[in-house]
């Protein structure tokens, strides 16, 4: 049965409608009741994912010559650059004077395999990073990083766990634990240094969230996110010294721990990066670490949750995705930051 092109603009006029219609019930249910329940908490995971069918309908829309249909599809396209815009113009570093530093985060994670150590230490030393922060550090890795890296990185405050507790940060300058603490009960132990470089101080905070586990009750989960969030949020007030926050939050730019986090800190990606800067799920050397569904691996780099934020007083010059090989399921992030003039010689200073 052939079907007129009338009922096939009726029918694709409908399914804009009814999708620009979910997608903001979806914006508004995210602005207003953020992570509060498990089906919303997994669309703001999957949030980049809502917008695969915004490219056909303007295909749809050019074809058909409906303007109903092309004013929801702009509507639509509208939504998109409203989240992603950012992502896919390309950003140049601003200008600045001050001191330089190049810093690392990665989530080495945790499980040991041949070979894993030799590639974990080629992503670091690849990176020519300055400080490095590391996440799921395991007691071997420990070892390796206490032995290989001690020259070029001799300041070292290595905490290793048996799960995915273990924390390190290792550093090329000075550095001392921070007098200042997070309060509260972190199962995944955050980290807070001083750390000294061209005659200034700032203050370094190593953090991995948890992530949430189907089938385990997800209002603990996410109220202790929230606390977590909340507490580095009022962190930055309280150090006197200009402050780099590198980790895993296992969130996106759409959940409440990110925009907790946000509202205070920059994110680097957003002021200098380009692209989604996706870091996580990879397909890591140790099949055991793949993400399945139904037994199917699923594709790499799916979402962005691995970060670099700074506070005010820092100007991102440039940030990547650093060298990968898989070595975790988790690629490092690196970024090159200017301090502003006279910050953190003898406190905060606005720029």
């Amino acid at each position: 049965m052939r079907i007129s092109p009338n009922k096939i603009d009726r029918y694709v006029l409908a399914a804009a409608i009814i999708y620009a219609t979910m997608a903001t019930v979806w914006m508004a249910f995210n602005r207003f009741l953020g992570d509060g329940y498990v089906l919303l908490y997994l669309l703001n995971t999957a949030y980049l994912y809502l917008f695969i069918p915004v490219p056909f309908l303007i295909v749809a829309a050019l074809i058909r010559r409906n303007r109903t249909l092309r004013w929801v599809t702009v509507y639509l396209a509208a939504l998109f650059l409203f989240h992603f815009g950012s992502s896919i113009v390309p950003r140049y570093a601003k200008d600045s004077v001050g001191p330089e530093i190049t810093v690392m985060t990665y989530n080495i994670e945790k499980n040991r395999f041949p070979g894993k150590d030799a590639l974990v230490l080629r992503s670091i030393r690849s990176s020519n990073a300055d400080i490095v922060a590391v996440q799921e550090l395991n007691m071997s890795m420990s070892r390796v990083i206490k032995e290989q890296l001690a020259l070029e990185y001799p300041y070292q405050f290595l905490f290793p766990g048996k799960n995915a507790e273990g924390m390190g940060l290792i550093s090329r300058y000075p550095m001392e634990k921070s007098r200042l603490n997070l309060p509260g009960s972190w199962f995944r132990a955050i980290q807070a240094a001083d750390v000294t470089f061209g005659g200034r101080t700032v203050t370094l905070i190593n953090i991995h969230f948890n992530r949430f586990y189907p089938g385990k009750p997800f209002d603990s989960f996410i109220n202790l996110q929230r606390r977590h969030a909340e507490t580095v949020a009022r962190f930055s007030s309280a150090s006197r010294y200009p402050v780099l926050l590198l980790g895993d939050l296992n969130a996106t730019p759409a959940h409440e721990a990110y925009r907790t986090i946000a509202r205070v800190f920059v994110d680097s990606w957003n002021e200098a990066g380009w692209g989604f800067g996706h870091t996580f799920p990879g397909k890591a050397k140790d099949r055991k670490l793949w993400v399945t569904v139904s037994g199917v691996s699923t594709p790499d780099w799916l979402v962005r949750i691995d970060y670099i934020f700074h506070s005010d007083e820092w100007i991102t010059r440039d940030i990547r995705i650093g060298d990968w090989n898989r070595g975790s399921d988790h690629r490092p992030v690196v970024a090159r930051l200017s301090l502003c003039a006279e910050a953190g010689s003898t406190g905060r200073k606005e720029h």
